[in-house]
């Protein structure tokens, strides 16, 4: 069953066809101002704004911020459907189909510690060799990993866990 947030992306990357990149920039900016400002956050996505209110602040951000067309539009219905806090979810799915169109697979990688921007980069185009395709990885920190990193990736996983590691040195010993 699909969410509220699946069904308007799946609309939205149909129309956007081509130009689906640019409204999911266009909506993460929103998004990202949004954030920004607890209080007009509230305002936007809060069930006790009058629609009028919130399309006159929406009109506004999106001036303000350059947002038109199906971003401009998407965001307009939702503002009167009293649908905004669907935002999030939508730029998520959107941007999911965007990749997946791409031939992106997104994986997670998990770790006793945060990894850097650039661990994640190598341990991506690692593991893009090994799928046979593009990774995009996302970070968890699971401090029950004594060290060393697990990834899944297109339902494959890949146990590189200092955990692990010790396991397969104890059972060669036995």
């Amino acid at each position: 069953m699909a969410t509220i947030g699946t069904v308007y992306a799946k609309a939205v990357y149909e129309l956007a066809g081509k130009d689906a990149d640019q409204v999911s920039r266009q909506l993460r900016e929103f998004q990202d101002a949004i954030n920004s400002h607890a209080g007009l956050k509230s305002v936007l996505a809060g069930p006790t704004s009058q629609a009028n209110s919130r399309t006159a602040i929406l009109n506004d951000l999106a001036s303000n911020l350059s947002i038109n067309g199906l971003s401009k539009k998407l965001l307009d219905l939702l503002a009167t459907r009293g649908r905004m806090a669907y935002v999030p979810e939508i730029i998520e799915r959107l941007e999911s189909m965007i990749e997946t169109s791409q031939g992106v697979m997104v994986g997670k990688v998990r770790s006793a510690v945060e990894l850097s921007a650039e661990e994640v980069s190598v341990l991506s185009v690692s593991l893009a060799k090994k799928v046979g395709g593009r990774v995009r990885l996302t970070q968890e920190v699971d401090p029950s990993l004594l060290g060393g990193v697990v990834a899944t990736v297109g339902g494959r996983t890949f146990d590189a866990s200092l955990r692990t590691q010790i396991e397969r040195f104890k059972n060669e010993l036995i």
